[in-house]
């Protein structure tokens, strides 16, 4: 593939890859989230944020945007979380997806701004 040129056969990988996520997603993570579904798109909206689709699973990189995005203090974060890596935060609570985890950072925000 070359920059900036897309095949058809670049479209049905994507598709695939997606696809494979998606039901990886459907049989391994907790996603009952109803209530605090919507207040979390609710407040990525107020900050003008974007939080990760929901067959995206929990990882470090998405906790990290956020924070640096909203300009948390991590260490606090951290130590209201119990937490001393942001690593050890996504292991507890390893069949989330990355929203919800991003969610509850952007509560935190909320309520500690």
């Amino acid at each position: 593939m070359t920059f900036g040129t897309i095949t058809q056969e670049d479209r049905d990988k994507a598709k695939a890859t997606k696809q494979a996520k998606i039901d990886w997603a459907s049989e391994n993570l907790f996603t009952d989230f109803e209530e605090d579904e919507k207040r979390w798109r609710e407040l990525a909206s107020q900050y003008g944020v974007r939080l990760p689709s929901w067959y995206i699973a929990n990882e470090p990189k998405y906790i990290k945007r956020m924070i640096k995005a909203l300009g948390v203090d991590q260490e606090e974060y951290l130590e209201d979380c119990g937490c001393k890596t942001i690593k050890q935060l996504v292991q507890m609570n390893p069949s989330w997806p990355a929203y919800a985890e991003v969610g509850l950072l952007l509560e935190y925000w909320e309520e500690n701004k």
